[in-house]
């Protein structure tokens, strides 16, 4: 186990804490083993997808679970993860993705039909979207025009077995913009274990 990686340290923490709570979202909870679960079936899916070293995953989706496994998911892959709002202007939108330029945009069943609209209508370039559904994740690619759906139940459970660079970059998250766009922040693996750490210090 890698101590600056936080889905190694994840998973060390799943075999000793399996059937306990991991996350309350309202009435909803998941355990370790399901949320470890879910974050490798996403993760063995963007594999297939054969996005490249570091590829940047976009997310627009509320906070929650499946926030949350998304998180873990592109953390296994060695992705980088950009975290969208839908309060973010039309403006700030093209400023992220012209800069970004994200190669995957995962999103949620109930979410599906806006995000398109906005994609649409903004003529947002992106590769790959994903939806997850309950039973199954639907993936749409712009590059080769096709449609489908993989359900869930055939995806890989067990961890990935990547290596992950903890020098690399994880995520970029964006200033407020108020004097323009906003500035484009990368963090890395051992970054975000040293403060998530420090946290629980």
């Amino acid at each position: 186990m890698n101590k600056k990686l936080i889905h190694e340290v994840f998973e060390k923490q799943v075999e000793s804490s399996s059937d306990r709570t991991a996350v309350q979202d309202g009435f909803n909870h998941i355990t370790y083993t399901e949320l470890n679960s879910r974050a490798n079936q996403l993760g063995h899916l963007l594999i297939n997808l054969d996005l490249g070293d570091c590829p940047i995953v976009a997310t627009l989706m509320p906070s929650g679970i499946e926030l949350i496994s998304t998180i873990l998911g592109i953390f296994k892959t060695g992705g980088i993860y950009l975290p969208l709002d839908e309060s973010f202007s039309e403006s700030r939108f093209r400023h992220i993705f012209f800069q970004t330029k994200p190669i995957v945009l995962i999103t949620m069943e109930g979410w599906k039909e806006k995000v398109q609209k906005w994609v649409d209508e903004m003529k947002l370039e992106i590769p790959h979207m994903l939806v997850l559904g309950e039973d199954s994740v639907g993936l749409f690619s712009k590059k080769a025009n096709t449609a489908r759906s993989v359900k869930n139940n055939t995806l890989p459970l067990s961890n990935l077995k990547m290596t992950v660079d903890e020098n690399s970059g994880n995520y970029i998250v964006y200033t407020s913009g108020s004097t323009g766009g906003g500035k484009a922040i990368l963090g890395c693996h051992k970054g975000l274990s040293h403060f998530i750490h420090w946290e629980i210090e």
